[in-house]
């Protein structure tokens, strides 16, 4: 209800058909229960205290409040996470549910395994086909379909009654427009084939055309037979489709309301059905019910499903701390699309935790770049298969060892309960510990699984499954990126069907990029490169180097005397000026080239390094001439070739103290 509490009623009746609840104020009167309007406002008292209340609208009154079933402790069954994908995504086939849960576009979904779905025999009972046609077009826009639905016995608000549509033979690719007059059809068709190429549940029945329009938005992101189960979207868009945004059409959603629209005294939110997806935006159709109106809003909840708890609301108890929070933003390329994705994550501020108290070890290990060069090493050298993955959310598996209090999110504090806290039931991104006790849910999981741990690098694990040449598995993880390789794909295979049973993961197939670094490989030369090209132009850019004169050594043979000389700025206008100059971060950016694939600057490096705490001119001057070394160089890296005659010899270097 409004003030968050949960009301049963009993004795009610079913009437099959009827699409709202209606609640008899006869009937609780009867019940000793009294009611009065003030404000267009009506109350339901017990005992002087408000339990129902109810806002005027259309010679009647809505209850603030809304109708639940049964919530589960933890978390979803596979079969109900299956069912609320089948729902996002309009009622998809099993068939193509599998296809995006086999590419892990679906996330969480480990099982498209459905039972009975009356929606769907309702809106896909069809008859028998005829014949497959043997027409079938090579590029866009060759061949289209076009259809008009005729009018409609329930007009928009608009007062349009029909529409038309068009799929595009060859992505399957679908637009819907709505239409006045059967008349406006072939200017509409006009308007459609010369566009740009680069381009009900629950709610009344005008909103018909929100149905039609969600459906052909939905239609694009489903894998199609006649085109390799591949999506419109995919071939339309050359990208893969994102499906984090999707959510069930008609569901109840909370929009934001901005602070410029509300008073301090009003909701936050409010209360609005969720009619689609704002195309062009990154925004949300909703219906407000309150106002009668259409709005488009981004700042959305949803009320859909119930997610894994990560803590429990309680009262904080005496003598204990709480923590506070933050929501961090930020944007991101998505992989091999170039689409910008904006994320939101919360995050725990673990500068305020108190050692000894709120935590005790933080720790927590990262794959060496020396393992990483050396598992590519291997991984031409026998030609092995080598796969990448990565875990989602990873913080959020760890289980904690201490009590941790924190604070509600800010704008997310449950009405009526602002007063009680959070206990962590496992990690947040923040805590200090949270790598750790991450780290160790992975361990464990991975040594379950007959894994050894290597006591050289301990992110790195191994199995013997064969007594062939190279019959291990290996797999480097390095926080929540990790590499697998084996000589046969069936078991890396095996190995993600493990990782994705117990985690939450994405897996991205064969290895394209880690930690920045580019991974090109021909399996059958036995070659493979490393470089990090896409970093070095970042690196110039930053520093504005990207236009400089390329030059053909990392030093030269000039700063050999002035990098030796007396260090310090000459007098208090060059010391002004190297302030203002980005010594150190330059320097930091060129020494992940180095430690990754660039060792040949090495030697020039540590000589400015030298000078980090206080450069003068030309130390500057010197660095800038590794950065232009850098622009002439920036498909320089690293190569691994088998048939090399140094391939499979192990050297080693040593060194003595004292010599």
């Amino acid at each position: 209800m409004f003030d968050g509490i949960i009301w049963t009623l009993n004795n009610v009746r079913f009437i099959l058909g009827m699409c709202k609840n209606l609640i008899s104020l006869g009937t609780l009167v009867e019940k000793g229960y009294k009611f009065n309007v003030e404000r267009n406002v009506l109350c339901v008292m017990a005992s002087d205290k408000v339990i129902l209340r109810g806002r005027h609208h259309r010679n009647l009154y809505v209850l603030e409040g809304s109708t639940i079933c049964g919530e589960a402790h933890v978390i979803a069954s596979q079969e109900e996470m299956a069912l609320l994908w089948h729902r996002r995504l309009g009622h998809m086939s099993k068939k193509g549910m599998e296809v995006l849960r086999k590419q892990d576009l679906l996330s969480g979904l480990k099982s498209s395994k459905l039972d009975f779905c009356e929606h769907y025999v309702f809106g896909k009972h069809k008859r028998s086909a005829f014949g497959i046609g043997i027409h079938r077009s090579i590029e866009v826009l060759e061949y289209a379909h076009s259809d008009v639905w005729d009018k409609s016995p329930v007009p928009l608000h608009s007062g349009k009654e029909y529409y038309i549509s068009f799929n595009d033979d060859y992505s399957r690719y679908v637009w819907v427009y709505f239409l006045h007059h059967k008349s406006e059809v072939f200017a509409t068709f006009i308007k459609w084939k010369a566009q740009d190429l680069d381009w009900k549940e629950g709610l009344p029945p005008e909103f018909w055309a929100e149905v039609v329009n969600t459906a052909a938005y939905l239609v694009n992101l489903s894998p199609c037979s006649a085109v390799q189960l591949k999506t419109p979207f995919e071939l339309w868009h050359k990208w893969v489709p994102d499906y984090s945004r999707l959510r069930v059409f008609g569901c109840i959603a909370y929009a934001h309301t901005p602070r410029e629209n509300r008073t301090k005294l009003d909701p936050k939110a409010k209360k609005c059905y969720f009619l689609g997806y704002q195309q062009g935006v990154k925004g949300y159709r909703l219906w407000d019910p309150v106002d009668c109106k259409l709005i488009v809003n981004r700042d959305v909840s949803f009320n859909e499903a119930s997610d894994n708890k990560t803590w429990e609301l309680v009262e904080l108890p005496k003598s204990k701390q709480v923590i506070t929070c933050r929501w961090v933003y930020k944007r991101k390329e998505g992989s091999g699309t170039g689409e910008k994705i904006f994320k939101a994550k919360l995050v725990a501020k673990g500068f305020t935790q108190r050692k000894g108290v709120d935590y005790s070890k933080v720790f927590a290990p990262i794959a060496k770049y020396l393992t990483i060069r050396l598992l590519l090493s291997l991984v031409c050298m026998f030609g092995l298969v080598l796969d990448q993955m990565d875990v989602v959310t990873t913080f959020l598996y760890g289980v904690l060892d201490e009590e941790i209090f924190m604070r509600q999110p800010p704008s997310f504090a449950r009405k009526g309960q602002e007063s009680l806290v959070c206990r962590f039931l496992k990690s947040l991104y923040g805590l200090k510990q949270s790598p750790r006790q991450w780290n160790k849910r992975f361990d464990e999981f991975m040594k379950s699984q007959g894994f050894t741990r290597s006591v050289e690098d301990p992110c790195v694990y191994l199995k013997q499954v064969s007594n062939e040449v190279f019959g291990l598995i290996i797999l480097v993880l390095y926080v929540d990126d990790m590499l697998i390789a084996a000589k046969d794909k069936s078991e890396v295979e095996k190995v993600k069907t493990q990782l994705s049973t117990e985690f939450s993961m994405k897996d991205f197939g064969r290895v394209k990029r880690i930690l920045g670094m580019e991974i090109h490989r021909d399996v059958k030369g036995g070659r493979l490169w490393l470089t990090q090209r896409n970093y070095a132009r970042k690196v110039l850019e930053r520093f504005n180097m990207l236009d400089a004169k390329p030059v053909g050594t990392p030093l030269a043979n000039h700063f050999k005397h002035q990098l030796s000389a007396k260090f310090c700025p000459l007098d208090a206008t060059e010391k002004g000026l190297m302030s203002k100059i980005p010594y150190e971060s330059a320097v930091g950016s060129l020494m992940y080239l180095m430690v990754c694939t660039r060792q040949d600057i090495a030697y020039a490096l540590g000589k400015v390094s030298k000078y980090n705490a206080n450069p003068r001119k030309v130390h500057w001057e010197a660095v800038k001439w590794i950065l232009r070394y850098i622009k002439g160089t920036m498909g320089y890296g690293l190569l691994f070739d088998a048939h090399s005659h140094q391939a499979r010899t192990l050297v080693g270097f040593v060194d003595s103290n004292y010599a």
